[in-house]
């Protein structure tokens, strides 16, 4: 990672009543913390001398000074902020993505930080869905990534204030802009046994200017729930799409389609990394990007030791890698 510029002595303020940042040229109409410049910097790709994943990266790290980084999430994170990989469409800026692979290789917590992120550059005008097959498995998966960013962020960002933008309703899974805010907010959902017609309403009535949906357990997801996508380009200007899924692709389910390669299955294997997607017309989702995650190829199994022991290991590793169908997931 490139090294930071060092910051200018204190929020200098300059003749024209804005204030200095550690970026020349780059100002300011207030002093603004270190965290929150870089979120700016990242989401307005202002023109500071380093790329969007530069930004995204370091406020991340300041706002979450525990969280690791291991090679995948770089790769999801690096995906997801090259702008070469979205897509417009009738005014509305698209990033779909699709991470396919092994369990235990960090997906969820990865799209919990692009979610808290995402959020918090602007929570005024945005609003993150995040997807579960059933309550408990967004108790056990989904929920706790938010409620440990949202602490850290807390502690890291405004704790030395006493100020708290953000307001936590735990029952409801929901991280509120404002007190009372549903609409604008981090909203987990279950959208399975017996929950997906209240899923169906919940995702049809949610409309602000910047939208972020997460499908965890994808391929468990039913179809009814992406077809609710094409309603979420009404009164947005900005749709980030991210399906996560364990392995291996059956081809015969939804999550399958958005995985679905741009030169066709034939043209992937166990061992392939990543491909272009042929995209979805009937859900609205474009071509796009699929990262698949193969337990060969973990971090762990790469170093021939665990070095995150919260990744697929590599005593996981030696006990299946003969078995071929468990090296495809």
């Amino acid at each position: 990672m490139a090294v930071a510029p060092k910051p200018p002595p204190g929020p200098r303020k300059l003749p024209d009543g804005r204030y200095e940042t550690r970026y020349p040229g780059i100002t300011t109409t207030i002093p603004m913390p270190e965290w929150a410049l870089e979120l700016q910097c990242w989401n307005d790709r202002l023109p500071t001398g380093y790329d969007a994943y530069y930004h995204f990266k370091r406020a991340s790290e300041l706002m979450y000074p525990e969280s690791i980084w291991h090679p995948w999430r770089e790769d999801r994170m690096r995906a997801f902020c090259d702008d070469s990989l979205a897509t417009k469409i009738n005014g509305v800026t698209i990033r779909s993505f699709a991470w396919v692979g092994c369990g235990a290789a960090g997906k969820t917590a990865c799209s919990g930080l692009i979610a808290m992120n995402y959020f918090m550059v602007n929570p005024k005008d945005t609003s993150v869905t995040l997807t579960s097959t059933t309550k408990d498995a967004i108790r056990q998966r989904v929920w706790p990534v938010i409620q440990s960013l949202f602490y850290s962020a807390m502690e890291t960002c405004f704790r030395p204030s006493n100020v708290e933008p953000f307001h936590m309703v735990n029952s409801k899974a929901m991280l509120q802009w404002k007190k009372g805010d549903d609409k604008h907010s981090i909203f987990a959902l279950a959208v399975k046994d017996g929950e997906t017609a209240k899923a169906i309403e919940n995702l049809k009535g949610r409309h602000t200017k910047r939208m972020m949906l997460i499908v965890d357990e994808a391929a468990g997801t039913p179809e009814a729930i992406l077809e609710t996508i094409p309603n979420m380009f009404k009164g947005t200007t900005e749709l980030c799409l991210f399906f996560l899924a364990n392995g291996p692709i059956t081809k015969m389910d939804g999550f399958s389609s958005i995985c679905e390669p741009a030169d066709g299955w034939g043209s992937i294997g166990p061992s392939t990394g990543f491909w272009h997607t042929k995209g979805v017309p009937k859900w609205q989702i474009p071509p796009s990007l699929c990262l698949h995650f193969s337990g060969a190829e973990s971090p762990n199994v790469k170093a021939a030791k665990t070095i995150y022991p919260f990744l697929y290991s590599y005593e996981n590793w030696l006990k299946v890698k003969d078995e071929p169908e468990v090296q495809r997931t």
